[in-house]
């Protein structure tokens, strides 16, 4: 449970840093805009949610650590549990504090640049169709590849015991 909370609070907050980098001066105007149009040549949706991902998990890992290398120097006997209830702690209070200034200020959490991410919406089902046909289809592969079978991990059909000759 704490995993996925820990995920979606990492790709909050990665939305929001990746917003700061992608989104700002100029292009937060100019966002979903291409050439004077209001028409983006490709949703950015799919550009925000990997940096999202990227810039939470990244941030994430080394504030965690950080925090841990700490509590280990201070003579923690579990020092990653500091870390992580810090990171997560910390991530909540100011997200929500953000998404309530946000609110009270525009009466909604989506910025500007939220309400234009996806452009086209006949070429955004095309994309989700898509994207979610790769998500199954390598998630079948990956589960066909490894796999358990009498409490040993096995990956793939054939057991080599060296990979040298």
């Amino acid at each position: 449970m704490f995993g996925i909370i820990y995920i979606v609070l990492s790709l909050l907050a990665g939305k929001e840093l990746a917003e700061i980098l992608l989104f700002t001066g100029k292009n937060a105007q100019e966002a979903g805009s291409r050439h004077g149009q209001h028409k983006a040549f490709c949703n950015q949706i799919w550009v925000l949610a990997a940096a999202a991902f990227g810039m939470g998990t990244l941030v994430f890992g080394w504030t965690t650590y950080m925090i841990s290398w700490a509590a280990s120097e201070a003579g923690a006997k579990k020092p990653l549990i500091y870390g992580n209830t810090a990171v997560l702690i910390i991530t909540a209070v100011v997200l929500v504090l953000l998404y309530w200034k946000r609110y009270r200020k525009t009466g909604t959490v989506w910025t500007v640049a939220d309400r234009k991410l996806i452009s086209d919406s006949r070429a955004f089902r095309k994309e989700c169709i898509l994207f979610g046909s790769l998500l199954v289809f390598l998630t079948w592969i990956m589960f066909y590849v490894f796999y358990i079978r009498n409490g040993e991990l096995y990956s793939g059909f054939s057991v080599y015991a060296r990979f040298s000759t």
